[in-house]
């Protein structure tokens, strides 16, 4: 096992539990072969997309984001695990994603694999602090706790809708123990530096303006 992702790696034994992550690394695998036999190519390995630093701006297709789609969970249920305060997490503006990704392109040939995401990271409990600072508190509790909170809530039909990545999560291990794997962009933070590239620090001015901005579409509302 491995505890983080670098830019040299791409199978280290991990379970391919989703279409969505199998085709993912199936195609990385192809371009890969691809580059071996002399195609220049890039993989681009992003992080969380956040809105944009300059004025807020999210992706149309917002609903879909996964990050965004646990993030509506947490605020749909009213709570989470003590033990989840400390998870790590970044938010990429996409505009300074645009930025790297093209900054990057220039980059010789032999760097194939590229990870342009923020390295400012920050605390779930961050997060949790700025929903109670829009009006959409959540509150801590133990995980047992948290887990019959979760069970009473799938009883409900569109509930379930909304939490249907969190357990599509926890379905897919089907017997293994899951680990934490991060990903690390040393190797590529030290290219962009060298570009004369850099990313915004994440404010808590920040993170409030996007989480206003998904809160005035109804976001985080119940809609039945």
């Amino acid at each position: 096992k491995i505890s983080e992702l670098k830019e040299d790696q791409l199978f280290f034994g991990q379970f391919q539990n989703s279409k969505y992550t199998s085709s993912k690394f199936l195609a990385e695998r192809a371009i890969l072969e691809e580059v071996a036999d002399g195609l220049n190519a890039k993989i681009m390995r992003v992080g969380n997309l956040a809105p944009r630093e300059s004025d807020g701006e999210f992706q149309v297709n917002f609903t879909t984001n996964t990050f965004m789609g646990r993030l509506r969970a947490i605020s749909q249920l009213g709570y989470y695990t003590f033990d989840s305060m400390d998870n790590k997490f970044e938010l990429s503006p996409i505009d300074y994603v645009a930025k790297a990704i093209l900054k990057l392109a220039e980059s010789p040939k032999e760097n194939t694999v590229l990870h342009p995401f923020n390295n400012h990271s920050l605390l779930m409990n961050d997060l949790y602090n700025q929903l109670e600072s829009i009006g959409k508190p959540v509150y801590g509790m133990e995980r047992e706790d948290y887990a019959e909170v979760v069970k009473e809530a799938l009883e409900e039909p569109e509930m379930a809708k909304i939490l249907s990545s969190f357990i599509a999560y926890e379905n897919s291990a089907h017997g293994r123990e899951i680990y934490s794997v991060t990903k690390n962009n040393d190797l590529t933070m030290q290219m962009l530096y060298r570009l004369g590239f850099n990313w915004p620090v994440t404010s808590s001015d920040y993170m409030k303006k996007f989480l206003h901005s998904l809160s005035d579409m109804l976001f985080f509302d119940r809609l039945y």
